[in-house]
């Protein structure tokens, strides 16, 4: 086998096994929610296959292959049953009850001469239920938090099981309330509590930022006013408000750099930036964009203490099957889409569009051109389908804004550290002068006219992503080959989203 065949079959295992177990988790939710008998057939004939890789290379040939295979077996089988159990619950009565509980997400708070209105996620026993999510929206004389323990009676309906919108979020009820019954008090849990005293400090000295702030740090927009925060996502940078590599990455270099400073052994450096990343991460709820960060990192940390080469694409896959055994239904989330595929954009398109671009512009500049054109690229069909919207210039709005804040995090940590310490206004000039300059910027600037719209992508998704990845250069073709593709992927790009917007 020439060497381009070789390097072309070597297939890295936890890419596969990723793979597997994304595929069993959408046979899973095939069999559950679209076609039965398809789903089975599909099922079978993948299994079949497999069976028949494994028999010749592990019967036959003798080769280590055959039990690659029947872990990618393995993984399959485990997709399906994960999104199975997940999918398949006991809730099935319906009714008034006492409910008691705890707010898992707000989704909105909205204040008015009446009180607080709400829409919200609850968790608690109701019915019979125990440690069952319902949605609800009602009004509260008294503020809610995150995290908040609240009693109130409500009548309960089950949620429709087709529902995206529950299959995302796990939310199996919604919630009639009567607001008259609504007593909420205290919070379930440290973090929530911590959480509340971080967000009080920021309302009482940053008033004008305060929810910018509190987002940058945890991840939470709900308290962002609705006009702020679109005009961040018109100009793409409403990333910055989702706890991800960015943030999880500046974090973990002002670790690294203080364990170096104090000369901390291998061991002690590892289980120390353990410990905090994972506090951090839990403080910002488990997202499973800074899961995937988190657990790239843990993977990268490993192989340096065990003395061996990290690889990116690796650490991601392992990342991804942590992520989705833990929580299946993350794959269908925008969440997850965006972080892990954008990560994969960069990993593999990201170098050669620097190279590309360094012909015309200096290095540092063509690198952090192509991170942000890649960035855009990868996240536009994604953005489009979920929002009906995307940014068509995010790109240069990143380049400006993604090193100022890379700047100016390591400083808004320490000044956010100081004022929960010590209350004193001092503290939180720096961050309310960061995104006052960022929040005068998007005013002078008509961030509607960077808006794409109108167009849905859909199955086509699919074409447009192999479009992309095919300038990667990873699949060892000729050069004409390469051209012939690219020319196909095209015109089914082009054709599929015609159908597809037609059809809408």
């Amino acid at each position: 086998m020439d060497l381009q065949k070789k390097r072309f079959m070597n297939l890295r295992p936890a890419v596969i096994i990723s793979a597997g177990l994304i595929s069993g988790i959408l046979l899973g939710y095939a069999f559950t929610y679209l076609s039965k008998v398809l789903a089975v057939i599909f099922f079978c004939v993948l299994i079949c296959i497999l069976l028949g890789f494994t028999f010749y290379y592990f019967a036959l040939s003798k080769k280590l292959k055959g039990a690659f295979t029947i872990s990618i077996i393995l993984a399959v089988i485990l997709g399906v049953l994960v999104i199975s159990l997940d999918v398949f619950s006991p809730y099935d009565k319906e009714g008034v009850s006492v409910f008691n509980g705890y707010v898992v997400k707000l989704y909105s708070e909205e204040l008015s001469s009446d009180g607080y209105t709400y829409s919200i996620a609850l968790k608690g026993d109701f019915l019979d239920c125990k440690s069952a999510k319902a949605y609800a929206e009602f009004s509260s004389k008294t503020r809610i938090f995150q995290g908040s323990k609240i009693r109130l009676i409500g009548e309960f309906t089950l949620a429709d099981s087709l529902s995206e919108f529950s299959f995302s979020t796990g939310i199996r009820y919604f919630c009639k309330v009567d607001e008259s019954s609504v007593y909420a008090s205290g919070f379930y849990g440290i973090i929530p509590t911590l959480k509340h005293g971080l967000l009080m400090r920021f309302e009482e000295f940053l008033p004008s930022t305060s929810a910018l702030n509190y987002a940058l740090l945890t991840g939470e927009t709900v308290y962002i006013p609705n006009d702020v925060m679109l005009d961040y996502q018109n100009v793409g940078i409403a990333h910055l408000f989702a706890v991800s590599g960015l943030h999880i990455g500046l974090m973990y270099g002002i670790l690294a750099m203080l364990m170096k400073w104090v000369k901390a052994k291998p061991l002690l450096r590892f289980l120390i930036l353990e410990l905090v990343l994972f506090c951090y991460v839990g403080f910002c709820g488990f997202s499973a964009s800074s899961m995937r960060a988190f657990i790239i990192i843990s993977v990268r940390e490993i192989a340096f203490l065990l003395g061996l080469k990290p690889d990116k694409t690796t650490n991601l896959s392992i990342s991804a099957f942590i992520v989705l055994l833990i929580n299946p239904s993350d794959l269908f989330s925008v969440g997850f889409l965006l972080s892990f595929s954008v990560y994969l954009g960069l990993i593999l398109l990201a170098t050669p569009l620097a190279k590309t671009l360094s012909k015309i512009f200096p290095q540092i500049i063509s690198k952090a051109l192509s991170s942000c054109i890649v960035a855009e690229i990868i996240s536009l069909p994604i953005l489009v389908d979920f929002f009906g919207k995307c940014s068509a210039f995010g790109f240069l709005f990143n380049m400006a804004v993604i090193p100022l804040v890379s700047i100016c995090y390591p400083i808004i940590l320490i000044s956010t550290a100081l004022l929960c310490v010590f209350p004193i206004s001092l503290f939180g000039v720096f961050p309310n002068v960061l995104f006052s300059f960022i929040n005068y910027a998007l005013y002078l600037a008509n961030t509607e006219l960077f808006m794409i719209s109108g167009i849905r992508f859909s199955y086509s998704v699919l074409p447009y992503y192999l479009l992309a990845y095919s300038f990667a250069g990873k699949f060892n073709m000729s050069a004409k080959s390469y051209l012939i593709l690219r020319i196909i992927l095209l015109i089914a790009l082009i054709f599929g989203i015609c159908i597809v917007n037609l059809a809408y």
